[in-house]
This record gives C-alpha cells, structure tokens and sequence, in this order.
C-alpha cells in the first residue's frame, strides 16, 4: 500500500512534466493520456532480439504443431487452450507448451485427465525456442492481459499463422482479424476452438496468414526500433 501511494505521488508529480513518454501500444497511450499531453505521448514497440532473429529460417518444413510459449499462469490461461485442442478432432496434430510457472502440475494433471499424454507436451523452459516457431504450423496466445505480447510477435515476425485473444494490451496492434491471423475474446473457449479447427483444417489460409504475419512484422527487427529511439532522442535534445 506504501508502494502504491508513493506510484500515485511520482505518477501525478513527474509525468505531466515529462517532455516525452515512450510506451509500448494504444491502450497503454490511452491511459496516460489522463494526466500527459497526447502530443508527448510516443508509441515505440519493443524489438525483437536480433540473435533470434537471425534464427529465422522459412525453408524449414512445417509440422502438425500448434505452439504457445509462456509462464504457466492464471494471466497466460494454458487451460484454455489445452481444454479447446481436446474438444476438437486433433489427429496428427500436437500441442507444444514452452514455459514454466506455478500452474505446470496442475495443466499435466488436465493433460492427464483427457487423455492427452501422447499429444500434448509441457517443454518448460528451453534455450533454442527458433526451433519450435521455425517448425510449427499455428501459434495460439490464450493471454488474459498483456503488458506486450513479445511471444506473439516473435511467432509472427517467424511466419506462424496465429490465433489471440483481444486482450489488454497489443495483440489487437499486430493482428487484424482474419488478414494475418485471428482475434477472439478472451476466455472464449467456443471461439477458440472454431478458429483453431479451421486453421488446422486449411492450409491455404494457414499459408495466407503466415505471408501476412511476415509482412506486418517487418518493422520489428531492432535496427529499425533503435532509430526511432534515436530520432525520438534528438527531438527531444533540439
């Protein structure tokens, strides 16, 4: 409480002072526009890190995986998506989950209970992630709320047509709905498991979605963040 006090007094004090304030997406712009002038407001996106890009390689044959990366948590709602694979006809398909946290025994108990042992895998934590997004074929993010949605980004800047909730904040920024991937409310099982049946069934629009998502990432790479910074830098100095 001490803490959030002394956030509140910095916030109000030092912000309307600011000469310039970076944030990450609209809806986090929208919010400090309560007490920062929308003209000093700059939206930069996080980079994605050049030793993964350089990763990148699209010639890589494509297999029945549908990935999530993330903390096992309530924000990140693996559930969703593990209950969702198993309601819909998965054959060959696989459910790959990187990430660890404080849930990862109770999604292997939900594993478990459906019968999913063979099909769907909880990787935890790994080093070479540009394995599994060169390799998969559909990137599913089920996030309750977001700060940004690096892993998203990542999967898109790789190529992987994907599925997001709309959650708070930035998934709506990278994806436009049926153009480079699909939106869904969040905690939307039902939708979910439509969008994932008819991604999983189509490859022609797995393959749009994924020439799509490479061209709505272009300008990720961090080369191209860091002169925005530099630009925003020197106005500032001026």
């Amino acid at each position: 409480e001490v803490i959030s006090k002394i956030w509140v007094y910095l916030k109000t004090f030092f912000y309307p002072r600011t000469n310039q304030l970076i944030v990450q997406t609209k809806d986090i712009k929208s919010y400090f526009q309560d007490f920062v002038k929308a003209n000093r407001i700059k939206i930069i996106k996080n980079p994605l890190a050049p030793e993964l890009t350089a990763k990148r390689d699209l010639s890589k044959k494509k297999e029945l995986l549908i990935l999530n990366i993330g903390r096992l948590d309530n924000q990140k709602c693996q559930d969703l998506l593990i209950k969702a694979f198993a309601n819909i006809p998965h054959k060959d398909w696989n459910l790959i989950i990187i990430g660890e946290g404080d849930n990862r025994q109770r999604y292997q108990n939900l594993i478990n209970d459906l019968h999913l042992t063979n099909k769907v895998f909880l990787k935890g934590n790994i080093t070479k992630v540009e394995d599994y997004y060169n390799t998969a074929s559909l990137f599913v993010f089920t996030s309750r709320y977001e700060g940004y949605p690096n892993a998203l980004t990542e999967a898109m800047f790789f190529g992987l047509p994907s599925i997001s909730t709309n959650c708070p904040s930035g998934p709506a920024e990278l994806i436009s709905d049926s153009e480079n991937g699909f939106l869904i409310p969040v905690d939307n099982q039902e939708m979910l498991e439509t969008k994932m049946k008819i991604l999983m069934e189509n490859k022609n629009l797995r393959n749009y979605f994924s020439t799509n998502a490479l061209k709505s990432t272009v300008g990720f790479e961090v080369d191209q963040i860091t002169q925005q910074w530099k630009s925003t830098i020197n106005n500032v100095l001026q």
